[in-house]
């Protein structure tokens, strides 16, 4: 008979407490805290307020020289445009330490606290998910909004030869998104390699000799990895429309917490805890900067 985990041992326990308790020498905990690997794109808290404008102003033309001075108290009006971002996402969670239960589970010193912690901390691991998830969701939108100046088409990534195909494609692009233009962007803009962002499906990235995405940006392998390239696994299926990569200037996402706060009530007659984690987070995107999207080309 095969030995398989079961989570029913607990309702075993509390029949036959008396019998069970002295037997368990050890507790182990199996979760984990996780942690957004995207936080890198969060700026800064918003207080009291939960909307951004963004506003573009133009670059001056050229209107001549003219050593007469003529016209010199006319008007020559800027190009300005304005946008708002008010997409804020609010998630709530609630857990429940009960003394009584949390007391049973343990005969080691200490132990009570430590289960206490643990189940407190399932909150923010549940609020780094959701928010690494919206993230994920943000980046999509912003996939969305490519146009036919900034899609590129590329046969899938499945050996070598695919591999240096799509990274050449990668080197051509990167310095024409460095000068001023409107092609990979909705509004006149460029973007450096300091501030441009690769996001690549991990079994693309698996492919890939990243000595050669390292030497495009003029970086090491260990600083691509840390600033510049971020694998994302399934990412082709979170973009969906075979999109597997997207190479984007870094403020082209907008992510800035608005609220964060924990809140106990006690239940003296329940003699139980209950916490409540509540979240406030302005996600959105932006067309104005520049961003490239690359699919795989149709069989």
């Amino acid at each position: 008979m095969a030995i398989t985990p079961s989570a029913e041992y607990t309702l075993t326990k509390q029949e036959f407490l008396n019998s069970v308790i002295n037997k368990i020498g050890k507790e182990e905990f199996a979760d984990q805290a996780f942690v957004n690997p995207l936080k890198r794109f969060k700026g800064g808290f918003i207080e009291n307020a939960s909307d951004i404008e963004e506003i573009y102003v133009g670059r001056a033309t050229d209107t001549g020289y003219d050593k007469e001075g003529t016209g010199v108290l006319d008007r020559a009006k800027p190009t300005v445009n304005v946008q708002y971002h008010t997409n804020e996402l609010e998630h709530g969670y609630k857990v429940t330490v009960h003394d009584k239960q949390v007391r049973k589970g343990f005969t080691s010193k200490g132990g009570i606290s430590t289960l206490a912690n643990h189940i407190i901390q399932s909150m923010h691991t549940g609020a780094e998910l959701d928010e690494y998830q919206d993230i994920l969701n943000t980046l999509k939108a912003l996939a969305t909004a490519k146009t036919t100046n900034n899609t590129i088409s590329v046969s899938p990534v499945k050996d070598e030869t695919t591999a240096k195909a799509f990274v050449k494609e990668v080197k051509k692009v990167i310095p024409k998104m460095g000068e001023w233009n409107e092609v990979y962007s909705a509004k006149p803009n460029f973007a450096p390699k300091n501030r441009l962002v690769l996001f690549i499906d991990s079994d693309v990235d698996v492919e890939i000799q990243t000595e050669y995405l390292a030497s495009l940006f003029n970086m090491t392998v260990s600083q691509l990895n840390d600033t510049t390239k971020i694998t994302v696994p399934n990412l082709k299926t979170k973009l969906g429309d075979n999109q597997f990569a997207l190479l984007c200037d870094e403020r082209c996402i907008k992510v800035h917490p608005t609220y964060y706060n924990v809140e106990s009530i006690r239940n003296t007659r329940g003699k139980f805890t209950n916490y409540d984690l509540v979240t406030g987070t302005l996600l959105s995107y932006t067309d104005w900067f520049q961003f490239v999207v690359f699919t795989e080309k149709a069989s």
